[in-house]
């Protein structure tokens, strides 16, 4: 795991624990989005676990550059990987390097 991102890891389980068993949490490193899942607490949500991949979503927001000047997206629906919509919301973590 990316060093700016080991102190997060933290922070994915305690919101997991406020959020509740139906809110899942993740924490991505985008340097290899083929396993970009770096932390998760609750994956029974969506079926995720650490080691998996960004979602299409995910790919979008990184292609489309849709985190340049924000700190976060809220309140969009996201979809599982069936098709179940979720209520979702992305906070950006960034380095000095954007």
């Amino acid at each position: 795991m990316n060093n700016y991102l080991i102190k997060y890891a933290r922070l994915v389980d305690f919101l997991g624990q406020v959020l509740g068993k139906n809110s899942e949490v993740v924490l991505h490193d985008v340097k290899d989005l083929t396993h970009s899942i770096v932390a998760i607490a609750n994956g029974e949500v969506s079926g995720r676990k650490v080691g998996g991949p960004a979602t299409d979503l995910v790919i979008d927001i990184i292609k489309n550059k849709k985190y340049r000047g924000k700190n976060y997206l809220c309140n969009y629906t996201g979809y599982t990987d069936s098709g179940v919509p979720l209520k979702s919301s992305t906070f950006f973590l960034q380095d000095d390097r954007g």
